[in-house]
C-alpha cells in the first residue's frame, strides 16, 4: 500500500482481477467466496487490519449470484441453484433457506476482513433462469421473489454489519434503479472502462448519471490536470493500478487534492451546460451549485476536432446582484464579477482536447 493514505487514498480496492483472492480466480472461481490459501496463507484479516492502521476502509469484489461448477456452492449446495436448460447456475435468492445461508457464507468474510464496502458484481443474463422455474399460469414469481430476496439480503448484511457500503456493479451499472440505489451506489457505472479511457464518451456518461444519481463512479486512467482525468471524474474516482505507483506520489496527492476540493459541489444541483452529443467539434460541460454554500463549480470540456479556443457558458443558480470570486483548477488565476456576468461568461481553453475546472464562491463565503 506504499503510502496510498499519505496521498489522501481513502479505501483500498481489491477487484476481481488481477488480484483473485479466491480459488481459481475469475470466472472459474465464482461460487467459492474463501481466500485463495496459496497466495492468502493468513486469510483477508491481515489486509483488512492493515488499511484500518492506514486510515483507509477495504473494499472487495464479490459475484455471489453467479455460480461456475466445481465451487463449493456448487458442489456443497446444487438444491440452492436455478437451472436453465438443465445447467445450475444462478444462485436462488427467492429461497429464504438459501438467501440465509449466502449471508452467513459472506458474512464470515466481511467480518475477517473488517470490510467497509462490498462489492456485488453480476455477470449472468437471469431471465431465462427465472422463467424456466415458474409455472406457465405463474410466469414472474420467482423473479419477484429474487429481487425481493436480494434486497432482503442486502439489508440483512447492513444489518449485521453497521456503516456497510454495497457497491452495486452488474457488469458495470446494468442493475442502477431506485430501489437498488437505497442499498448503495454504482462505483463502476460502465464496463466500457475495462477497455481503456474513452474521455468524450466518459463526459456524456457522467452528465446522464448525474441527472439523477449523484452518487456513482468509474475508472481514472490519468491524474490531474490531464483531459481525461477530468473527463472521468465523478463523486468517487477509481484510480487504477498503473498510475498509482510510488512514483507518481506527488501527482496523487494533487489529484486527491483536487477531488476532495470538488467533492462537496459535486453533491450540488446539476446544470448541462451544452447540449447532449458526442460530436468531437463541439464544447462540452456541466456545472453544480451549491446554494447552501453560495457557491459552485463547472466541468468544461473543449473537444479534440473544436475549432474555437473562446466559449460563453450561462451559469445557472447563481444571485445576479451577489459579487463572486471565481478561480480555475491548476492556475493563480482569480477573478472577481458580479453573478450577472456569470449568466454571460466568456471562458478559454487554448488546446485541443483541453479541459477546465471553474469554481465560483460568494465574496465572503467559506466552503463550509
Amino acid at each position: 500500500m506504499f503510502g496510498y493514505h499519505c496521498c489522501g487514498i481513502e479505501v483500498f480496492w481489491s477487484d476481481m482481477d488481477p488480484q483473485q483472492w479466491y480459488p481459481k480466480g475469475f470466472p472459474e472461481g465464482t461460487g467459492t467466496w474463501e481466500p485463495d490459501l496459496a497466495k492468502y496463507p493468513r486469510g483477508l484479516k491481515p489486509i483488512g487490519e492493515a488499511a484500518r492502521a492506514a486510515g483507509m476502509e477495504y473494499l472487495l469484489w464479490f459475484e455471489p449470484e453467479r455460480v461456475q461448477p466445481g465451487t463449493r456452492i456448487y458442489n456443497d449446495h446444487p438444491e440452492y441453484l436455478l437451472a436453465r436448460n438443465g445447467e445450475k447456475q444462478l444462485y436462488g435468492l427467492h429461497d429464504p433457506a438459501a438467501r440465509k445461508w449466502l449471508t452467513d457464507y459472506i458474512g464470515v468474510q466481511i467480518s475477517e476482513a473488517q470490510l467497509g464496502w462490498l462489492r456485488w458484481d453480476y455477470n449472468i443474463e437471469p431471465l431465462e433462469f427465472w422463467r424456466q422455474n415458474e409455472e406457465p399460469e405463474r410466469q414472474g414469481m420467482v423473479e419477484i421473489g429474487y429481487i425481493m430476496g436480494l434486497y432482503a439480503m442486502w439489508e440483512d448484511l447492513q444489518g449485521r454489519h453497521p456503516g456497510l457500503i454495497v457497491d452495486n456493479c452488474a457488469s458495470g451499472g446494468r442493475r442502477i434503479d431506485i430501489e437498488s440505489c437505497r442499498y448503495g451506489l454504482p462505483l463502476w457505472h460502465s464496463d466500457m472502462q475495462c477497455f481503456g479511457p474513452k474521455p468524450d464518451a466518459e463526459q456524456l456518461q457522467n452528465a446522464g448519471l448525474f441527472r439523477w444519481v449523484p452518487l456513482h463512479g468509474c475508472a481514472a486512467f490519468d491524474l490531474e490536470p490531464s483531459y481525461a482525468f477530468r473527463s472521468a471524474m465523478t463523486g468517487g474516482n477509481i484510480l487504477i493500478p498503473g498510475i498509482t505507483e510510488p512514483e507518481h506520489e506527488d501527482a496523487i496527492k494533487k489529484t486527491v487534492a483536487v477531488y476532495k476540493k470538488a467533492r462537496p459541489y459535486m453533491l450540488g444541483d446539476f446544470y448541462p451546460l451544452f447540449a447532449h452529443q458526442a460530436d468531437t467539434t463541439l464544447w462540452f460541460g456541466y456545472q453544480f451549485h451549491r446554494p447552501d454554500l453560495e457557491g459552485g463549480m463547472a466541468f468544461l470540456f473543449r473537444r479534440e476536432k473544436n475549432g474555437e479556443p473562446e466559449k460563453v457558458i450561462s451559469l445557472q443558480g447563481v444571485n445576479p446582484d451577489v459579487t463572486y470570486e471565481v478561480s480555475y483548477s491548476g492556475s493563480e488565476k482569480k477573478q472577481t464579477v458580479s453573478g450577472k456576468e456569470l449568466t454571460v461568461f466568456k471562458v478559454q481553453i487554448a488546446e485541443t482536447p483541453g479541459s477546465m475546472i471553474l469554481y465560483y464562491q460568494a465574496a465572503g463565503a467559506a466552503l463550509k
